[in-house]
């Protein structure tokens, strides 16, 4: 058994991987597969970051479109790693 300090610091580089990277980067770094429950999961946060996106492109200021899209894609990457990153404790 590790560490109580090494066992947490590699919690926390985990969770920041998760944040960051996400599934993919679980796999590679960790060898961690994630279970079925939580890709379906993860297809529909994908699915409302993109119609969100969408939407803010259509209805969004001229000016400011892009912008709105970039933030409503970064919000829910940082909500949906943040969300993971709990989820595989």
């Amino acid at each position: 058994m590790p560490p109580p300090n090494q066992s947490r610091s590699r919690s926390v580089l985990k969770s920041l991987v998760a944040v960051t990277l996400h599934q993919p980067g679980l796999w590679l770094i960790y060898h961690e597969r994630v279970s079925e429950a939580l890709r379906r999961r993860n297809f529909i946060a994908v699915l409302i970051v993109l119609v969100g996106m969408a939407a803010v492109t259509i209805i969004g200021p001229r000016d400011h479109r892009l912008l709105a899209a970039l933030t409503v894609w970064a919000v829910g990457h940082l909500a949906w790693g943040a969300y993971l990153a709990f989820a595989v404790k």
